[in-house]
């Protein structure tokens, strides 16, 4: 069973955001849980807020932390992506599946969000507001 990532400061949590071989185990264990595997690489995302993870440059793991509202997070992304699926004509990421790592109950449950990666931006992780931006028709006009 995975330990449960704690983080005693931000700066510690900073320091590890991006750390693919710290983050490895979790990822496979969200690959396991959806019966998809990692054929050939997981990479980190973008620095951001929240760990992500690009899994065979075509899926994105996504974790929230208990930092930075990381819960509030996690229920307004996934009703985003829930909401861009009833526009099929708008390219986004779509949403393939959510969860938590741990169950409730002891600590932060460290929920996530796999989606899909769109290519053409660095490295297929194309953040949502470029493409918001770009490609959606409203956009294009102004």
């Amino acid at each position: 069973m995975l330990e449960q990532p704690v983080f005693r400061t931000k700066v510690e949590y900073g320091e590890r955001i991006c750390d693919v071989a710290y983050w490895k185990p979790y990822v496979e264990d969200v690959c396991r849980r959806h019966s998809f595997s990692p054929r050939a690489a997981i990479r980190s995302g973008l620095p951001g807020t929240h760990p992500v993870f690009v899994v065979d440059e075509d899926r994105v793991v996504k974790f929230f932390s208990d930092l930075f509202s990381g819960g509030e997070s996690f229920r307004v992304e996934a009703e985003v992506y829930s909401l861009l699926r009833g526009i099929p004509e708008f390219r986004a990421p779509r949403l393939l599946t959510r969860g938590s790592l741990f169950p409730p109950g002891d600590g932060w449950r460290w929920p996530y969000l796999v989606i899909s990666a769109l290519p053409g931006g660095p490295g297929g992780d194309r953040p949502l507001h470029r493409t918001l931006a770009q490609e959606s028709p409203r956009h294009s006009a102004r």
